[in-house]
């Protein structure tokens, strides 16, 4: 099973991102942050692996991010797989959407977008590596929605 996990499958045991997290003993916790109507809500790994996702699902053909490009949850869980080699979960989806929408994120007739906000920040996450890129982009979360 660790194996499994290890390569991203974790679908397969029907986890979350977090569980997955903690079984391997990765460091995953969610940092608090607020919500659309000022609550407080957990930054979650997923949180940033979402907005990663939409940003990826929305690149120009230069693999530049762009704001003003839609992608529909397909498209975005395409992307979601190519990163972290698995699909968002519907809660995943609906905690992500609590926490980057309006800030971060457009939703218009089921198809999301990079605000000029969120694309700066996944331009200021972004490194090489992308596991690196997701502790970062979840970090600057963190710190943005405080």
């Amino acid at each position: 099973m660790l194996r499994d996990l290890l390569r991203g499958d974790r679908e397969r045991y029907g986890l979350t991102a977090e569980q997955a997290a903690r079984r391997l003993g990765v460091s995953r916790s969610p940092t608090q942050a607020r919500g659309t109507d000022n609550e407080a809500v957990e930054v979650a790994w997923s949180d940033a692996w979402f907005l990663l996702a939409v940003a990826w699902a929305t690149q120009s053909k230069n693999l530049e991010f762009t704001s003003g490009v839609q992608a529909d949850l397909e498209q975005v869980n395409e992307a979601a797989d190519a990163i972290d080699h698995a699909r968002l979960r519907p809660e995943e989806v609906e905690h992500a959407e609590r926490l980057l929408v309006p800030r971060f994120l457009r939703v218009t007739n089921d198809r999301y977008e990079l605000t000029s906000e969120g694309r700066d920040m996944c331009e200021k996450a972004e490194t090489d590596d992308v596991v690196a890129t997701m502790q970062r982009l979840r970090r600057l979360l963190g710190e943005a929605s405080r």
